[in-house]
């Protein structure tokens, strides 16, 4: 989109620093999980990187002054820090994956963002496993089908208005544990 180009040309000619890209070109995932990933993750994948918070100052700063546009940024110096859920074995429950799992990062500094993004949000094959999944026990989760009709752990619902192409995908086997 425009402003991204604007702000990515502003960064080449030095004027700005510290842009990665959009949290989705960061991240990449098989096909086959596309819809969900990218439904799991709408408001956040499109949202642009920057290494620390006052890049994406600095960069709103840009666009405000030369009245280019409006951007939404995610600082990775002001995300928490995720480690000790990363590293923490998950056991997802029966026919559902973690999409966080199913996630290929274009470099080991991105799985923080990658968790700080998708969490614990389960993949379903379906909307009668999600909804299962999602409230048939004490604890509720966040689930996602492969059609990419979501359920939160609030109750709410949305469907028929998945999310596609917000994440890049790769070639990696779709038999992810």
């Amino acid at each position: 989109d425009r402003v991204f180009n604007e702000l990515l040309n502003a960064q080449a000619t030095g004027k700005l620093k510290g842009i990665k890209g959009k949290a989705g070109q960061l991240l990449s995932i098989h096909k086959e999980y596309d819809k969900a990933a990218s439904t799991a993750g709408r408001s956040l994948l499109t949202r642009i990187v920057v290494d620390r918070f006052v890049d994406g100052q600095k960069a709103l700063d840009y666009l405000r002054s030369h009245k280019i546009g409006q951007a939404a940024f995610i600082a990775l110096d002001k995300i928490p820090n995720f480690s000790e859920a990363i590293s923490t074995p998950y056991r997802s429950p029966d026919n559902t994956k973690r999409i966080y799992d199913l996630v290929t990062c274009s470099s080991e500094h991105y799985k923080n963002l990658a968790y700080f993004i998708f969490k614990d949000t389960l993949w379903a094959p379906n909307l009668s496993i999600a909804n299962n999944v999602a409230f048939g026990n004490p604890q509720r989760r966040r689930v996602v089908t492969k059609d990419g009709d979501l359920i939160e752990p609030s109750g709410l619902f949305s469907g028929n208005n998945p999310a596609q192409g917000l994440i890049t995908l790769n070639e990696r086997s779709s038999n992810v544990p």
